[in-house]
């Protein structure tokens, strides 16, 4: 998937891109769980565009998948282990312990996400900048 935004900022081999967030990536999680319609995200910048520059950056699209799935499945199956774990091993009032153990798994798994997107953030495929659309202060080309 490939998006175009313009670099806020630049610092090393990193350039920090405000993207329009569209539609289809609304729930990918690569960028966070903001609901906002711009997002700022740190992305590699091997052309070396300069902050002002409107860029094309290439996300990577199994990541993407990878982070919507794990993002959604997770706290659902959080959710399932943690209501039979608490039915199974509760005792009266079985639905109240069923209850607290799918709280306490959805809790979990939600710890675990933000576990992932964390260390996710720093390993590869890296969001990347593939092409300069236009310098600072030029007629946008795109």
């Amino acid at each position: 998937m490939e998006e175009v935004g313009e670099i806020l900022e630049v610092q090393g081999g990193k350039a920090l891109v405000r993207l329009k967030r569209e539609e289809a990536c609304r729930s990918c999680g690569l960028c966070g769980l903001s609901a906002a319609r711009w997002v700022e995200l740190e992305v590699d910048n091997p052309l070396g565009a300069p902050p002002g520059a409107m860029v094309r950056v290439a996300l990577a699209s199994p990541r993407v998948a990878t982070a919507a799935a794990f993002i959604y499945l997770l706290p659902a199956l959080g959710f399932l282990a943690g209501v039979i774990g608490g039915t199974t091993l509760g005792r009266q009032p079985v639905e109240l312990f069923g209850l607290g153990g799918g709280v306490a798994g959805v809790a979990a798994s939600l710890a675990a996400v933000r576990a992932w997107q964390s260390w996710g953030s720093r390993r590869g495929p890296y969001p990347r900048v593939v092409e300069v659309l236009s310098a600072p202060g030029e007629e946008q080309k795109f």
